[in-house]
């Protein structure tokens, strides 16, 4: 449930260190964060500075050494992995530095197959509809049919970014270099 402030993302004290280094390699240090709905946050730094460790953690993608991260209050540390999946594909989008397309579907395919699995319940045609809406407004909808090897790499970010507000309307979205 949200914050009556309207805080969507949360970090209190996140610390994510690697043991299989020697010596541990603390990558980050006690990070607090507020991302209030419809703010951006970005995050900035040299190459190897834990700007990528700092996203999977904030998205739960990989868990932190300590601390909290909570999504609409909910503490995602607490989670089991079943339950984290299921907050990741219904309520954060994520565009990541390589396109993870499945080469065996076209682009549109490629952007409405999570929709459909993270609304069951909302049905098929919303999904459809939606996803459409969301080509269209990325400007894609022309190449949607082409299998995803039919387009350049750059013109893989609009099909990247667009599933990222796939149909199930996600609350936070985790970008890592959306537009090369």
């Amino acid at each position: 449930m949200p914050h009556a402030d309207h805080t969507v993302l949360e970090s209190r004290g996140l610390t994510r260190t690697y043991l299989s280094t020697d010596p541990p390699a603390q990558v980050i240090r006690g990070i607090d964060l507020t991302v209030g709905r419809g703010e951006f946050l970005v995050v900035m730094g040299s190459s190897g500075s834990g700007k990528s460790t700092l996203l999977h953690n904030i998205s739960g993608m990989d868990r932190p050494t300590s601390g909290r991260v909570l999504l609409e209050g909910r503490d995602l540390t607490s989670l089991s992995d079943a339950q984290m999946s299921r907050v990741r594909l219904t309520r954060m989008g994520f565009v990541f530095q390589q396109a993870y397309f499945l080469s065996n579907l076209n682009i549109r395919d490629n952007i409405l197959l999570p929709a459909l699995k993270a609304t069951p319940l909302r049905g098929k045609g919303t999904a459809v509809a939606r996803v459409d809406a969301l080509m269209e407004r990325f400007g894609i909808a022309q190449v949607g049919r082409h299998g995803i090897t039919w387009v350049s790499g750059a013109s893989c970010s609009r099909p990247r970014s667009a599933g990222c507000w796939r149909a199930s309307r996600p609350c936070c979205s985790r970008m890592n270099r959306p537009a090369r």
